[in-house]
């Protein structure tokens, strides 16, 4: 059922999409980059959520740092990408790094499981 209410509110049950799931992880980012999420081609949307008092910078390259990513404001700043907005972008990896030494990030990824 949770799967058939995400697709009436994206719009995806018209295009034969009838089966999605979403999880919800919790990553430690620290002064050094690292990978956050991994490559998933069903990724249909991901969202991120700064948990930390620290500011996090997400790129989805290992270059990622502090003055080179997507900035989320600490204490909750987010950001999200849905695949019929940003096409590719949101399957791929991501990495992270944080202006702090160890800040909580939320990670919410729906998938379409065939």
């Amino acid at each position: 059922m949770a799967g058939q209410a995400n697709n009436s509110v994206i719009g995806l049950s018209g295009i034969g999409v009838s089966n999605t799931e979403s999880t919800q992880s919790t990553a430690t980012v620290t002064g050094t980059a690292a990978q956050v999420s991994v490559n998933n081609p069903n990724a249909i949307s991901r969202l991120f959520i700064n948990l930390s008092a620290d500011n996090i910078f997400l790129l989805t390259d290992p270059s990622v740092s502090t003055i080179n990513g997507i900035f989320l404001v600490a204490n909750g700043g987010y950001f999200n990408t849905k695949s019929w907005e940003d096409f590719g972008l949101t399957g791929l990896p991501w990495y992270a790094v944080s202006s702090g030494i160890s800040s909580g990030l939320m990670i919410v990824e729906t998938t379409v499981n065939n």
